[in-house]
């Protein structure tokens, strides 16, 4: 799929964006997942965005805490990363500490740490349970938790102990109202 230039104008969260380009004009919604990378114009000093458009559903079961992680569950298995809103505040990420495999969390321990050009931010398991693998890609690609942190930015994968913890986190809907209300 060819890639267009966006404008955005609203909040992350809120995606709506108007796609411009020749022969493509399409208004993306939450129903559209949108990818960033920064690259800066020839002869400018200029940061521009540049977003390509995939149509997928954005949540795709995901529910998300007060402290901006996401967590899909399968079964017992839970997918962890941290929320496009905080990627985007935490701005460009250079390094993700990582948990050891085997490690076990409480809902809401510290288990681990995402450091950016900003500033560093602990992170804080969604659930609990025992980390089954974590994303070794996140090593040499930390940028990943920014381009595409519900795909490839994912931090690591846990067996549930509770999976009743899961349905206490906020759907999709209830973590825009939370973000619009915190504003």
């Amino acid at each position: 799929m060819a890639a267009v230039t966006l404008t955005r104008i609203c909040s992350p969260m809120s995606v709506s964006i108007a796609c411009r380009s020749l022969r493509y004009q399409q208004v993306a919604t939450k129903h559209w997942q949108i990818n960033c990378r920064r690259f800066e114009m020839l002869g400018s000093t200029a940061n521009w965005r540049y977003f390509s458009c995939t149509p997928s559903m954005k949540n795709n079961g995901r529910k998300y805490t007060e402290t901006h992680e996401w967590a899909a569950l399968t079964g017992n298995t839970a997918i962890v990363g941290i929320s496009d809103y905080a990627q985007d505040k935490l701005g460009d990420v250079v390094y993700v500490d990582l948990p050891e495999i085997g490690a076990e969390f409480s809902k809401e321990d510290v288990y681990g740490a995402v450091e950016s050009v900003k500033a560093a931010s602990d992170l804080y398991s969604p659930l609990s349970g025992k980390v089954t693998e974590v994303n070794e890609q996140l090593e040499s690609e930390p940028e990943l938790v920014n381009k595409e942190p519900y795909d490839k930015g994912w931090i690591m994968k846990m067996e549930v102990s509770d999976p009743s913890e899961f349905e206490k986190l906020f759907s999709e809907q209830e973590y825009e109202k939370f973000l619009e209300e915190s504003q």
